[in-house]
């Protein structure tokens, strides 16, 4: 499996530190007989983790096909957006509703994950990807998605070109 790790500071193996940007990976999945390809953010000042995958794999007729996959996640000892159904997007002071993900949550030995999925289409993270300002909302929290996460929504979808 290709790694491919960008810094914007030290970072120490095999945890990532706070200054590291994210981590970029392509290989196949034996078990899903699929390539993965995927980006995932360092969290951001709040803890939001950014998330985009890309699944590429044949149909049973040998066409070939990728699903894309975005996610805002969230881990800690609480649970922060219970009472929200859904994150919002906004690009160019308007709401994008491509992204717009669906909470789930899992809670295991007092520990908590939430997510926000999205299964946007290519042209939809092509439509993300041109802009430098990407805005997202969950409940009352307001963050901007970081460059190092459009760089990577960038690359998945740079890999992820049809062969």
């Amino acid at each position: 499996m290709k790694t491919m790790m960008a810094l914007l500071g030290a970072l120490t193996l095999p945890t990532l530190t706070a200054q590291a940007a994210g981590i970029f990976t392509d290989g196949f999945d034996t078990a899903l007989n699929r390539r993965v390809i995927e980006w995932r953010g360092a969290p951001s000042p709040e803890g939001i983790v950014f998330s985009v995958i890309a699944s590429q794999f044949k149909t049973s007729a040998g066409n070939a096909t990728t699903d894309f996959r975005t996610q805002l996640s969230t881990f800690g000892d609480k649970v922060r957006f219970h009472g929200c159904s859904a994150s919002r997007w906004e690009m160019n002071n308007q709401i994008y509703l491509p992204l717009k993900g669906q909470y789930r949550m899992a809670g295991l030995d007092e520990r908590y994950g939430e997510y926000f999925v999205a299964q946007p289409t290519r042209q939809d993270l092509e439509w993300v990807a041109m802009n430098t300002r990407v805005h997202y909302r969950l409940c009352r929290l307001r963050e901007t998605l970081s460059a190092e996460d459009l760089q990577g929504l960038r690359w998945v979808l740079q890999a992820a070109e049809a062969d």
